[in-house]
């Protein structure tokens, strides 16, 4: 599409968007990209005046984008202002006449619903223009990457799985004419689709809409919300051994215990799926067969000799007692992107599955083919945004996990005392410092042991949501047993202790710490 007709349609499309009292969300990000596409021409005598036109258009226009907010604009005003940005052209002053018509007024009031029409036809050109010069430039790199060679096959066969991915989101963008990127769309003109959206927002941010843990240190670190918000990206980093893939089969197993699915789509089958980069799902699913049953008997138990078939009856019915569908996977980490992952969802949503909650072990295995690096650690943040993107929008909990480096460890060499306080917020990740920026939260683990007992001390860093948690309730410690490992403490006298410097006075009272943890 040609330049100044690209304006025009902007420019129209920001001033009829204005008229509606109570509008849908302002098109400025989708203004604001079409303007940051057009290219001015060449400097020189020739191009002067198309050039001079040109620019002055992209100032009105951005000027419209920052303040589309303040209500209808002046049309006159508007036009006074376009005439003189216009120049010697007189065919883009006759299109914004003709474009800036007001429609028939219903009732005295402006015809929302003939404006929103019009609105609707001109963003989906703007659209079109967008993903036809998205299209361009992968079709260049292709032909370039494909001609020249750029990279070892394995690259490529990255590349081009990233590439259609793009392409088929161009290509879904298209068929239902909707804004590539649009999550969720509210016409408050329209009461009944304005009632339900309310109503998806409070159910989604209400205690029945919160997934509850087994541990209530965590649930009230997540202080009004009493669990994680459906669409949260929670990232846990600790040093090696230090219960990061125990603190998430525990989680997997609490999630499924102690919560009743709240369905967005009431035909699907709700899901939690645990996934894996490292440990074999075998390994995962005896570990839990071996945890619940330890919970339940409080002895022992030995997986050496079990009988699979009595495991998995036992597993499945635990885990399905209040209606979750569960599974477990591994994936190899040397042959799976971040791609593969999203293939992996969406293969479980076209078989009928709504996903309410993820645990990712080691998303930092996964290979990096076809993520930006330009910095140093750059590939890791664009791994973590794309997957936080991509469970936001589905209204997924995930929950991964990454590794503390050299920093951190040098401090537990050095015997420093609740290293998680130390550590959290420091940017202590092993591979990057600013992994904190592409998550909603932030936690920190470390196993402090106390003579005869071992404590799972977890500090919070950063909880993104409205209302913040106090400072108060962002550490705890946590017993971990030899039984049961991290045992809940739901409905029951809690476990946890918000300072362990008293204890380690009286590390060696063991009568004490039993008492504690069987309470």
């Amino acid at each position: 599409m040609e330049s100044k007709l690209l304006l025009v349609k902007v420019i129209t499309l920001l001033y009829k968007e204005a008229l509606i009292k109570e509008p849908q969300a302002r098109s400025t990000a989708l203004a604001t990209e079409v303007i940051e596409s057009i290219r001015l021409p060449e400097t020189g005598a020739e191009f002067a005046g198309a050039r001079e036109r040109l620019l002055e258009l992209k100032k009105t226009a951005t000027w419209m984008v920052a303040a589309s907010d303040n209500g209808p604009f002046d049309k006159p005003a508007l036009l006074q202002r376009i005439r003189v940005a216009a120049g010697e052209d007189d065919s883009i002053y006759a299109a914004f006449e003709l474009g800036m018509e007001d429609p028939l007024e219903l009732e005295g009031r402006p015809n929302n619903g003939v404006i929103l029409k019009q609105c609707s036809g001109i963003k989906s050109e703007l659209q079109d223009h967008l993903d036809s010069r998205r299209f361009l430039e992968i079709a260049k790199s292709m032909y370039q990457r494909a001609a020249f060679g750029q990279g070892p096959a394995v690259e490529l066969r990255s590349y081009f799985k990233e590439v259609a991915r793009e392409l088929n989101q161009i290509a879904k963008g298209m068929a239902h004419q909707r804004i590539k990127g649009l999550v969720d769309e509210i016409y408050f003109e329209n009461e009944e689709s304005t009632i339900d959206i309310m109503q998806r927002a409070k159910d989604a941010l209400s205690r029945d809409g919160a997934l509850k843990f087994g541990q209530q240190a965590i649930n009230e670190a997540c202080y009004d919300h009493p669990g994680a918000l459906r669409g949260e990206f929670w990232l846990v980093s600790a040093i090696s051994h230090n219960y990061k893939s125990g603190f998430g089969l525990t989680n997997f197993v609490d999630l499924a215990l102690y919560n009743t699915p709240w369905m967005i789509d009431i035909h699907k089958k709700p899901m939690l799926l645990h996934i894996s980069t490292e440990n074999e799902a075998t390994q995962n699913a005896l570990t839990v067969y071996a945890m619940l049953m330890e919970r339940e008997t409080g002895q022992p138990c030995s997986t050496a000799n079990v009988d699979p078939v009595v495991a998995a009856h036992y597993v499945k019915e635990k885990l399905s007692v209040n209606g979750y569908h569960t599974a477990m996977c591994r994936v190899d980490p040397s042959d799976t992107c971040v791609f593969d992952i999203f293939d992996l969802i969406e293969q479980k949503e076209e078989e009928g599955y709504e996903i309410h909650g993820v645990i990712l072990d080691y998303p930092a295995m996964l290979d990096k083919k076809g993520l930006s690096i330009s910095t140093t650690g750059s590939e890791l943040r664009d791994l973590l945004r794309r997957l936080r993107n991509f469970f936001t929008k589905r209204k997924t909990f995930c929950m991964v996990f990454h590794q503390l480096g050299p920093m951190a460890l040098q401090l537990e060499r050095q015997g420093m005392e609740d290293l998680v306080k130390e550590v959290a917020g420091k940017g202590m990740y092993d591979g990057s410092s600013k992994l904190f920026q592409e998550v909603d939260v932030d936690i920190s683990l470390h196993i402090e042991r106390l003579a005869e007992s071992s404590w799972l001390t977890m500090q919070w860093a950063k909880h993104r949501k409205l209302k913040r948690t106090p400072r108060e309730k962002w550490y705890a410690a946590m017993p971990l047993t030899d039984i049961g490992g991290l045992l809940p403490d739901v409905d029951k006298e809690p476990h946890f202790v918000r300072d362990l410097k008293p204890l380690r006075q009286r590390a060696g009272n063991r009568d004490w710490f039993h008492a504690a943890v069987a309470a």
